[in-house]
């Protein structure tokens, strides 16, 4: 049987490597069913099958950078291994960009995240150069929150301009989006994506799998805002090859993460 006609029996198969390449630590407003804690999130993983879970923290998003990122940092030092971390970079605060990176660096803390909706700053604005030039440095991963098709024609300006830069685009680009990203993957050696979204449109990782590139998409889940189970249903039991379905539930996210320093 393939994945999806085990899946569709209630079987999983022996053997796989999950490590999900977003999540959060903390709640936004409207998240239910969870406290945001490292020790739920640990739950959650253990359920659904996951090794490791790489965050960032939704207080140092929407609120104060550093104690979100302490938050992140507390998660990660006391997960023994499980909790791979995310510092996050607020580009209103450009001067304290590679110090705070500097900071958090450590063991388990595997790349940065921006948020330009949240930090009300364009993803190519010059407050995000410090950060940028610092990952195009070292090689670094960063996590990009994209979420229009704009958003999209925007962030390949910057992966045109950090080529040395991982940058991961968080959620395909959304339903608007992510027919874009498919050509943006497979055009350019340093862009990935990750699949996780709210809405996610039919046939959406057919799509990414069949125009864009299987060794640069990473699965995803935006914990604790859904339950990682949707994501993972929604590769197991998509029209693409086991082979591809092995990669991007984790084999690429661990290439990854044994090609990249922070």
């Amino acid at each position: 049987m393939n994945f999806k006609e085990m899946m569709l029996k209630g079987i999983l198969p022996d053997n796989l490597q999950v490590l999900d390449a977003h999540g959060h630590i903390g709640i936004f407003p409207g998240t239910v069913g969870c406290d945001g804690g490292y020790k739920k999130l640990i739950e959650v993983m253990d359920k659904r099958g996951i090794l490791k879970t790489a965050v960032s923290s939704t207080y140092s998003i929407t609120g104060d950078y550093i104690a979100g990122n302490n938050d992140m940092l507390e998660a990660v030092s006391n997960s023994q291994g499980r909790i791979l971390g995310y510092v996050t970079v607020n580009p209103n605060y450009p001067e304290d960009s590679v110090n705070e990176i500097k900071r958090c660096t450590g063991e388990g803390v595997i790349g940065i995240k921006i948020h330009p909706t949240h930090s009300k700053t364009p993803v190519n604005h010059e407050n995000y150069k410090p950060c940028f030039s610092y990952a195009n440095e070292r090689g670094a991963i960063v996590l990009v929150h994209v979420y229009s098709l704009d958003a999209v024609k925007e962030i390949e300006k910057t992966i045109v301009a950090w080529p040395n830069a991982k940058i991961i685009i968080a959620h395909s680009g959304t339903e608007s989006g992510y027919a874009l990203t498919a050509e943006l993957i497979k055009k350019y050696e340093n862009a990935y994506c990750d699949i996780c979204m709210g809405y996610p449109r039919a046939n959406l990782l057919e799509h990414l799998v069949k125009y864009g590139d299987d060794n640069k998409i990473l699965f995803g889940s935006d914990t604790p805002l859904t339950d990682p189970g949707t994501s993972f249903g929604r590769i197991m039991l998509s029209d693409i090859p086991d082979s591809s379905k092995e990669k991007i539930l984790g084999l690429n996210f661990i290439k990854m993460l044994e090609n990249c320093s922070l």
